[in-house]
């Protein structure tokens, strides 16, 4: 009988008796610094000093409560205020007030302002109906709109416009139905191509 061990039963011996040493001299650390910390503070595991625990902040060297306004919760780990306004509430005078959602309205996804519904656009603190005229639709955003192909907006909304060439091929002359034409001149004439 071989009365040697295998290589691999010393490395694993040898680990592990590193690995207690270690977590036993992190845990006499953190035992030994945690009569420094003040009343609703506890030692840091991992480093030197101390933090507060959850709903007090630190002030100078001791760790004092959180106040937390009606319609808040705590938050930024007691840097700061400490706290911060719920859903549909905004801060003021440290404060959490009820945001006003106008009709034709909704809380954005943050939750701390209003955006109009699609269909609507912002106009005195209110959001108006947009008003789609005769061959029109509305943008992708939904906040105004465009003229349908084969028209252009003009002091009518959404007239119909072609192009009409007139003489040389730098030139166009655009024509509403129904109006005098106007000249458009050299712009139109990659387009006209």
């Amino acid at each position: 009988m071989n009365s040697t061990r295998p290589w691999w039963r010393v490395f694993l011996a040898a680990f592990l008796g590193v690995f207690v040493f270690s977590l036993s001299a992190d845990l006499a650390h953190a035992q030994s610094t945690d009569s420094n910390a003040p009343k609703n503070g506890h030692a840091n595991a991992y480093r030197a000093g101390w933090s507060c625990d959850v709903g007090y902040k630190k002030t100078d060297e001791a760790c004092v409560a959180i106040e937390v306004p009606a319609n808040a919760i705590l938050a930024g780990a007691g840097y700061g205020k400490g706290w911060e306004c719920r859903r549909g509430f905004q801060e003021a005078n440290l404060q959490c007030e009820k945001i006003d959602v106008p009709s034709n309205a909704y809380l954005s996804a943050s939750g701390n302002r209003w955006v109009c519904e699609r269909g609507h656009k912002l106009k005195d603190k209110v959001c108006a109906a947009i008003k789609v005229p005769e061959n029109g639709y509305l943008n992708d955003r939904g906040d105004g709109w465009n003229c349908g192909p084969g028209f252009a907006p003009h002091t009518k909304p959404a007239t119909r416009w072609w192009f009409r060439r007139t003489g040389s091929s730098s030139k166009a002359t655009m024509v509403a139905a129904g109006s005098a034409s106007a000249d458009i001149g050299a712009p139109l004439k990659n387009a006209l191509r």
